[in-house]
């Protein structure tokens, strides 16, 4: 019953990422199932930037007027366009009888009703499991920002993405940095009037993983199937919660909150893509400027859920784009039609663009070198054939699945050009888990800091729609076998070999060793205990008691390798770090460094009175990372008076500079 507190969030962020969203695709005629599917990407889209013009504008607070008011002006904007702009444009651009509007295709709402629900009710007993409370937090030094960024927010009433980031200077400097997720948690916070920004984040996870995800997944394979089966359907919207390498394995690693959100969106803008250029007929007969309008929304969003997500759709569609010119010009020059200009200079331009990216990561490249490679050539190849990057234990169901959708495109001729977005995402895989560091290996995956993990979640954009064509693939071979065995084609038997087969798939799956290893391996991420890192349960039992004994306006001393950062996150009160990164002023320097030596060096306390500290907090560093000397053992320093202690956690009062 605990999780019921979460309900009123889930409420809060459900409205955010459906509302604005559905009104403006409505009146771009987008309908029925697709006009859920495009729905949360078009509304991340348009929170984010409420937010940058709330930060514009200058606004005291960040809540949902601005929302309100973006959102009124792009539906009377779409609702312009749609009536008169179509008229501007040229004729060739225009719609036909047959380009009318988005059809309900009410033969398939059931099947996709059941899609979501299946999902959400896998994605929900998954989310139970991982999470020991509702307001568990991610024990990661990354999590150190988002969780400060989102009370930085609350506090400070700025949620735009040129200023959020300002969390890691205290207000001194900012610089750009994708604030989706950030608005999104601190939006369900402050619509609950709540600051605990534990229930928020864990809020906006599970609308991820139950809602945002599964519908941009059934947005895409409506694309690549038109006219998809009831079983196939509800197949993809149970395959969307079962791979353990996205959404949650980077919900555990990092943790990489921004990318996941990226991420999730993606299938939605390459679905549009697919519909824009024709690339499946039947995919859309919404007119193409409609369309078109559409994505460049979608666009928004996903820049500002992260950008490396907008370099990965583009990564995804140059297969696409290269399919799309060959057919546009034979056409063209079929007919002896004048798009054969438009259509080559369309595909330079977008070549173009491309190529100025690549140059852009080649740059990035030159300084940017993370992670090193975490397994050999041949272990790579083996994970992607058994869904089970970064040491994930292999999925054998997803596996013949995997293997059974590369037989389905390969021998289908609409389908192959989807062996060049396949094997472009495993190649970034490749590149990320077993290149060793160079130049290459910079210029292919620099993009994701050369990060296994990232890269190891954006494989599943490539394996989902593979396992959904391995269903394909199942249901060909069962529709040739009904057809040389007549007892089994009888609807009675027809039904129920398709619910075993559903539920051998759910089961097979979520009850599989590797789920299960997964779920424990996620849980330890979110659970405190006596052996947890960076934070242990006599750290956290000592935050939560902070309040007893420090005001909320004073400021506290403190290293942040140790997870003290999250003292701010958890309690408001704010720390002279907020993050493990950022570019520290002299007087944080000097206080990691020399701050137990303030009762005989005057320019410690000359930072302290700069930085204004009242409080220093003394936590353990549980791994390499530097313990600095200036907040260790302050208990042997003159000038500081222990308050309170948990174990090895320690809070003092500075008192050194009193004089």
């Amino acid at each position: 019953m605990d999780w019921l507190i979460l309900v009123p969030y889930i409420l809060s962020v459900l409205a955010a990422v459906l509302v604005p969203g559905l009104l403006l695709g409505f009146l771009l005629r987008l309908r029925g199932w697709s006009l859920m599917g495009v729905a949360p990407t078009l509304s991340v889209g348009i929170v984010a930037v409420a937010a940058i013009i709330s930060g514009w504008i200058r606004l005291d607070s960040w809540n949902w007027i601005p929302i309100v008011g973006l959102t009124a002006v792009l539906c009377v904007i779409a609702w312009g366009f749609d009536r008169a702009g179509l008229a501007l444009l040229p004729r060739w651009f225009k719609p036909t009888s047959k380009d009318n509007e988005e059809p309900s295709q009410w033969q398939k709402t059931w099947p996709s009703l059941v899609a979501l629900v299946s999902a959400m009710i896998i994605a929900t007993w998954q989310f139970v499991q991982m999470f020991d409370r509702p307001d568990s937090f991610s024990q990661s030094y990354d999590n150190m920002f988002h969780m400060n960024a989102v009370r930085w927010i609350l506090d400070t009433g700025q949620a735009s993405s040129f200023t959020v980031s300002s969390v890691t200077t205290l207000g001194q400097t900012s610089s750009f940095y994708p604030a989706a997720w950030h608005d999104l948690v601190s939006l369900a916070a402050i619509t609950i009037n709540s600051t605990i920004i534990g229930h928020a984040a864990n809020s906006v996870i599970w609308v991820l993983m139950a809602v945002i995800w599964p519908l941009s997944c059934l947005f895409l394979v409506s694309k690549l199937f038109p006219q998809a089966s009831a079983p196939l359907i509800i197949s993809a919207g149970i395959l969307s919660a079962s791979f353990a390498a996205f959404p949650t394995l980077i919900l555990g690693f990092g943790v990489v909150y921004p990318n996941t959100l990226g991420f999730s969106l993606i299938p939605v803008c390459f679905g549009l893509i697919l519909s824009i250029l024709n690339i499946i007929p039947g995919g859309s007969s919404l007119p193409l400027p409609h369309r078109i309008v559409i994505l460049l929304g979608c666009l928004v969003g996903l820049f500002l859920a992260h950008p490396n997500a907008v370099l990965s759709l583009m990564a995804m569609i140059s297969p696409v784009g290269i399919v799309w010119a060959y057919r546009g010009i034979r056409k063209a020059r079929a007919e002896k039609s004048s798009k054969v200009t438009l259509i080559t200079a369309t595909y330079i331009a977008a070549t173009v663009v491309t190529l100025i990216a690549f140059a852009s990561m080649w740059i990035f490249s030159m300084i940017q070198d993370g992670w090193p490679p975490s397994t050999t050539l041949s272990e790579s190849f083996i994970e992607i054939l058994s869904a089970s990057p970064m040491a994930v234990s292999p999925f054998w169901v997803l596996a013949f699945l995997i293997i059974s959708g590369i037989i389905y495109f390969v021998s289908t001729a609409s389908l192959r050009w989807w062996a060049g977005t396949f094997t472009i995402i495993c190649v970034l895989w490749v590149a990320a888990s077993a290149m060793p560091r160079g130049k290459i290996r910079n210029l292919l995956v620099s993009i994701y800091y050369t990060d296994p993990h990232r890269v190891g979640a954006l494989l599943v954009l490539a394996l989902y729609p593979t396992t959904v064509m391995g269903i394909q693939q199942l249901l060909k071979w069962a529709s040739w076998l009904a057809q040389r065995l007549p007892r089994i084609n009888i609807p009675p038997v027809k039904v129920l070999s398709y619910v075993a087969a559903g539920i051998l798939l759910v089961t097979g799956i979520q009850l599989s060793p590797a789920m299960s290893s997964h779920i424990s391996w996620m849980h330890w991420h979110y659970w405190v205990d006596p052996s947890a890192a960076p934070v242990d349960s006599d750290e956290y039992a000592l935050i939560q008691r902070l309040p007893e004994f420090v005001p909320p306006d004073a400021r506290i001393a403190n290293n942040p390798w140790s997870g003290s950062s999250f003292t701010y996150a958890l309690t408001g009160i704010l720390v002279s770090s907020t993050h493990v990164t950022g570019n520290d002023s002299k007087s944080q320097t000097l206080i990691r460094y020399s701050l137990r030596d303030a009762q005989t060096n005057p320019k410690v306390c000359e930072a302290i009175e700069a930085l204004d500290l009242d409080y220093a907090l003394e936590f353990m560093t549980h791994d390499v990372h530097p313990e600095y000397p200036g907040l260790k053992d302050l208990d042997q320093a003159e000038g500081f008076t222990l308050l309170a202690e948990n174990g090895q956690a320690k809070l003092f009062r500075i008192d050194a500079c009193n004089s």
